[in-house]
């Protein structure tokens, strides 16, 4: 097994980590070091722009000349940004504790909603305050077109509840989703979807209640008749809206749920085949969906669980058309899961989440993950495939330690929002590095070697390029590192590329032992590291159009 391990080493010592540009227009970090800032949802917006929701625990958060005050621990928020990467407005939401905005969504008309969750005493939007009745209670607020605030309403009770998603259909309604939990065994009680008017006012409410097991509903869209889907799990049985009957008997399955525009029950599908629905969008007449299923180990390590990424493609009437899979082959260290997906006008289905495999294949392309001494961190991957599901091209992102897509938002072929967390220093969107330097926090998984993390930041990307007929490199041409392994020097050659550009070398955690900037009078420099002790390190070269990072094993 060691002899595997050693030859599996050396083989990923001989690879590039991070490949050219890939057109990534723009790439913005959001918050602050050693604070969490969480980025969850991306919505369209007036045409190009998009609105950005999350939570912030950083007494601020600047947002280009927008800046928003934290009123206790965290703090939801909402922006909008443009494609050039600028914010042109921003809001924060929360009291004294810990308040999250979950999604935000825009009507035709310019207004939109804002949803999440708030765990403070009280918190205060516009003139309303909100008092929290139980554990959490769900907030709801409406921005007019001119950004005021039309009205706040909380939706809560004495126990755990809990907004998930919302969306807004063509006459300006609001439907969301969520649960409620028991507040002393967290378990659920009932999913709900209500349907409010733009006044505030509930049209009405459907519930799903559980009989025995676990109930979640998670994601929800609408499609061009406004019929609603709701995605979720279940497992055990549920009753929805008091007579369907709703059963999983061989245990989790992904449950999606079809109702009409006045909340009349259509159709359900469950699907044992997979665990949970992560996201949904309906686009064409067609549902588009990603999901999960989830197996876990008892040992030591990281990630102690594995999943293939799961696309799917089904009819109105939720038949099955197509489903893709990548991913998640080395038994508990392959945690591949598709978290959020966004569909063009062509149909073209674009697909973002994270990957633990070492290596991640994709339309023929081998997307790496960086390997640190006992354990592979989540990278970011997006997916392309064609209406037909057929795989057009992959892209894997960031750096040495945890990122995380969380959101993707589509508003042309190949052109769209990304969104997410990162905990690399740097963490690397084409020739664009985000910079998190907080402090790199160490912890044992299982009483084995340490693994190691920081407060996230959050970020928003843009990418604007018509890649569907150039597949990206997975290598960098004309940057070399040699010899490695090595004993005691290595030399950086770059060949046809001109400088400056700043060499950095990092301990196997990713912590920054040393940089050194050069500014291209030679195109191959010699690094000392007789100082350094034997092991692994990582090597990252930036010069203006790319960044890369190598392995080094010193002996």
């Amino acid at each position: 097994m060691k002899l595997f391990i050693y030859f599996k080493l050396i083989s990923l010592l001989l690879l590039p980590l991070c490949a050219p540009a890939q057109a990534w227009k723009w790439a913005k970090s959001l918050g602050s070091p050693d604070h969490s800032t969480r980025l969850t949802s991306t919505r369209s917006y007036d045409g190009g722009s998009v609105l950005v929701s999350g939570s912030f625990a950083a007494p601020t958060l600047n947002l280009d000349n927008q800046t928003l005050h934290n009123a206790g621990q965290d703090d939801g928020f909402v922006a909008i940004a443009n494609e050039n990467g600028s914010f042109s407005w921003a809001a924060s939401m929360g009291g004294t504790g810990r308040d999250f905005a979950v999604a935000a969504a825009a009507a035709s008309n310019g207004s939109f909603y804002v949803a999440g969750n708030f765990n403070s005493l009280s918190m205060t939007i516009g003139g309303t305050t909100l008092v929290n009745t139980g554990e959490s209670d769900g907030f709801l607020v409406k921005f007019n077109q001119d950004k005021s605030i039309a009205w706040a309403k909380k939706i809560g009770s004495i126990e755990i509840d809990e907004i998930t998603n919302l969306a807004v259909d063509g006459q300006g309604n609001v439907l969301l989703t969520g649960h409620v939990l028991d507040r002393f065994t967290q378990t659920t009680i009932h999913s709900f979807v209500q349907k409010l008017a733009d006044n505030g006012n509930l049209i009405w409410e459907k519930k799903g209640s559980l009989t025995g097991g676990l109930l979640r509903t998670e994601a929800l869209t609408l499609d061009e008749d406004q019929n609603i889907y709701i995605g979720g799990m279940l497992y055990g049985a549920a009753v929805f809206d008091g007579n369907i009957q709703l059963l999983s008997d061989t245990g989790f399955a992904a449950l999606i749920i079809k109702l009409s525009p006045a909340g009349v029950f259509l159709d359900n599908l469950l699907d044992s085949q997979l665990d949970k629905i992560n996201a949904l969008q309906a686009k064409g007449g067609h549902l588009f969906a990603c999901a999960e299923k989830t197996n876990y180990y008892i040992g030591w390590g990281w990630p102690l669980s594995d999943s293939k990424t799961h696309v799917v493609k089904y009819s109105s009437n939720l038949d099955q058309l197509w489903h893709k899979t990548a991913g998640g082959l080395d038994t508990a260290q392959s945690l591949d899961i598709a978290k959020n997906l966004s569909v063009d006008d062509e149909g073209n289905v674009y697909a973002a989440g994270t990957f633990f495999s070492d290596t991640l294949t994709f339309a023929g392309q081998e997307l790496v993950n960086t390997f640190t001494d006992n354990y592979f961190y989540p990278q970011i991957f997006v997916f392309k495939y064609s209406p037909s599901g057929e795989e057009l091209w992959a892209k894997s992102l960031g750096g040495l330690h945890t990122d995380e897509a969380t959101s993707i938002l589509a508003v042309a072929e190949d052109k769209f929002y990304l969104g997410g967390v990162f905990e690399s220093n740097p963490a690397t969107f084409g020739n664009h590095s985000l910079h998190n330097s907080g402090t790199l926090d160490s912890f044992y998984v299982h009483l084995k070697p340490l693994r190691f993390g920081r407060e996230p930041m959050g970020f928003l990307a843009f990418f604007d390029q018509d890649a569907s007929s150039t597949r990206p490199d997975v290598s960098v041409p004309g940057i070399l590192v040699y010899p490695n392994p090595t004993a005691g020097y290595f030399v950086v050659a770059l060949k046809g590329l001109k400088g400056p550009f700043t060499i950095g070398i990092s301990n196997a955690q990713g912590k920054l032992i040393r940089q050194s900037n050069h500014e291209g009078q030679s195109t191959e420099i010699m690094e000392n590291i007789k100082d350094l002790k034997p092991g692994i390190y990582f090597i990252t070269i930036q010069t203006e159009g790319h960044v890369m990072v190598k392995k080094l094993l010193k002996i």
